[in-house]
């Protein structure tokens, strides 16, 4: 019976992303560059050894590079072993940055100096069921989101709050980042409502949630 359980997904300490820097101070702190765009991947590279569509994004990215050097693609996170695959996986490939495993209290300060974060999942058992607590991470530092169209990221994400792409296309992925590098108003759209829509994520509005679904006010 529906009225017997409650389905409460993970979320986010919402103050946690609340930080006094500018993204012109993130940057300075992080010694990122500040006159260009920064797209950014920051999480976990793999999952119980499946990698998480980093690559996907990588090859996209340099599909937009080869005639756009003012955008920067940051990668952030581990495991290390990982990333430093990656990194001589793609040596040539500039304007490529692989910071590798960070201290998590670092990570609001990459959220706000990155401008657009992807989600790019593949079409996997693990992305069908999955509930990423980086999701609701990005929307609380009110990012930009770019995400794989799958239903278990529909859960949460829409047209409101997040751009999708075609789930496995790198062509599809890196139209979705030309389209945010140019529409500067549904950047600052999404931003704006991602960071509304994160209060439904907290972890205080999940607590609430599960108190009301066994009858307390």
């Amino acid at each position: 019976s529906d009225d017997k359980f409650v389905v409460a997904s993970n979320g986010v300490d919402v103050d946690f992303f609340e930080i006094k820097e500018t993204k012109e101070e993130a940057r300075k702190i992080l010694n990122m560059p500040f006159s260009k765009t920064i797209i950014g991947y920051v999480g976990r590279l793999e999952t119980v050894g499946k990698e998480k569509g980093v690559n996907l994004l990588i090859e996209s990215f340099k599909k937009l590079a080869t005639d756009n050097n003012q955008i920067v693609l940051y990668i952030v996170g581990g495991p290390d072993e990982l990333a430093s695959r990656y990194k001589n996986q793609y040596l040539s490939l500039e304007n490529l940055v692989i910071i590798g495993q960070v201290e998590y209290r670092k990570i609001p300060l990459y959220l706000r100096a990155i401008d657009v974060v992807v989600i790019p999942l593949p079409d996997d058992q693990h992305a069908k069921t999955t509930s990423p607590i980086k999701l609701f991470e990005f929307l609380a530092a009110g990012k930009v989101i770019i995400a794989s169209d799958l239903p278990a990221i529909k859960s949460y994400l829409d047209n409101s709050n997040a751009l999708f792409f075609k789930t496995g296309d790198v062509d599809d992925l890196a139209d979705k980042i030309r389209i945010i590098l140019i529409e500067s108003g549904l950047r600052e759209k999404l931003s704006a409502k991602a960071k509304i829509d994160s209060m439904r994520y907290s972890w205080l509005s999940r607590a609430d949630k599960i108190l009301k679904s066994r009858g307390f006010n």
